[in-house]
């Protein structure tokens, strides 16, 4: 195996044990502040004090696998689940102890939760009838709603000749017609194709930013989530392990199962250790320095996104702060790029490489190769 260390004055690794992002922050003065919020149903613990803040007109999405507590979380916020611990504040009101009916949100549903029998006027009115608003009034605020979500000249059709995809979008118009605080959205794209799910999140988006509503998604799906969130948190079992920008969190993973849900394959275990310039993370295949560490060794992982490592055909040694000489395994093609899987003594490193930049990988099993990447596109954290 080939070791390399990082000795000769690279870009520290920036790599600490509470990463310096925004995880776990509750500023006192956000639109929206959930604050030591719990529920459990029967033994089971769903949501575990979680203390989370949003700015107005911020557009945050919650990610995880099922089972995480991020819709009983968004239930918690609409009134449809009343939390057994904590509080919910609005603008600085507390309304968690509020029905849902009075806390000024409005949700759009998996399930789209259309009425069959009325039309998509009616269907986009019912909120504004329910509110007692003036017929013109209301026909004036349908019509700039249907607008907004390109939608207009379908006010008389119903739900079952809709696609499902313009579904979700008067379900979308029919939440926001009622101008809520705040705009909650559960899982809304799940039933859509792969195409259409694409389109509707950008117009989910494009409507977010016109009219500048407070919105929290709940999705389990990465590219989702960090496609249409200025600030995403991860959960698992009912608490935040992750709350950052989409940027933070794939760059800096605040630990390991952070690290694989959004994608890095590439996860070298060794240990952490001080040294007179700081610390050291060190593993089988190479060592490099750290800005920051822990004050004893201890054992880590290494996180490298595969998209981070470079890769070279030449015989030099390319000039980078960690260089691996390695064999590739196997290659696959995906359209938009490749994924290289190589073999370094006995560690297999993942490699996603865009397609046409003027690497052919198909014809590369058995070859060796260099693996390459500067300290500061790496990350690690305790194991």
């Amino acid at each position: 195996m080939t070791a390399i260390s990082a000795t000769a004055g690279p870009p520290d690794l920036a790599c600490s044990p509470g990463a310096a992002d925004s995880r776990h922050r509750s500023e006192s003065d956000g639109h929206l502040r959930l604050e030591k919020l719990s529920k459990h149903f029967g033994d089971n613990s769903a949501v575990t004090d979680l203390n989370i803040s949003i700015a107005k007109g911020e557009f945050v999405a919650f990610l995880g696998p099922s089972g995480c507590g991020k819709t009983t979380t968004l239930r918690m916020i609409a009134g449809f689940v009343r939390n057994d611990a904590g509080a919910i504040h609005l603008d600085g009101r507390r309304i968690d102890t509020l029905p849902s009916r009075r806390r000024e949100t409005a949700m759009v549903f998996q399930d789209y939760a259309l009425f069959p029998h009325m039309s998509v006027f009616e269907n986009v009115a019912f909120g504004l009838r329910m509110r007692k608003i003036a017929r013109a009034e209301t026909m004036r605020r349908v019509g700039e709603a249907l607008e907004l979500v390109q939608l207009t000249g379908t006010e008389k059709k119903f739900p079952k000749e809709l696609s499902g995809g313009m579904r979700q979008r008067v379900a979308l118009a029919r939440a926001i017609v009622v101008r809520p605080s705040v705009l909650l959205l559960d899982e809304p794209l799940s039933n859509l194709d792969a195409k259409l799910r694409k389109s509707v999140r950008d117009e989910i988006r494009a409507v977010h930013d016109q009219v500048g509503i407070t919105t929290v998604l709940v999705t389990h799906d990465l590219e989702e989530a960090f496609s249409v969130g200025d600030r995403v948190v991860v959960m698992r079992g009912g608490r935040v392990e992750q709350f950052g920008t989409p940027q933070q969190i794939y760059s800096r993973p605040a630990n390991r199962f952070v690290a694989d849900f959004v994608g890095h394959t590439n996860l070298l275990e060794g240990s952490w250790e001080p040294s007179a310039t700081g610390a050291r993370f060190v593993s089988r295949a190479f060592d490099v320095a750290t800005t920051e560490g822990p004050d004893r060794t201890t054992t880590a992982v290494y996180t490298i996104p595969p998209s981070n490592i470079r890769v070279s055909t030449d015989v030099a040694r390319p000039d980078s702060d960690i260089v691996l000489r390695g064999t590739v395994i196997s290659s696959s093609f995906y359209g938009a790029s490749y994924g290289i899987t190589a073999r370094v003594g006995d560690v297999s490193l993942q490699v996603s490489m865009v397609t046409g930049a003027g690497a052919a990988p198909e014809a590369w099993a058995g070859r060796e190769i260099w693996l390459h990447w500067d300290a500061a596109d790496g990350h690690c954290v305790r194991a």
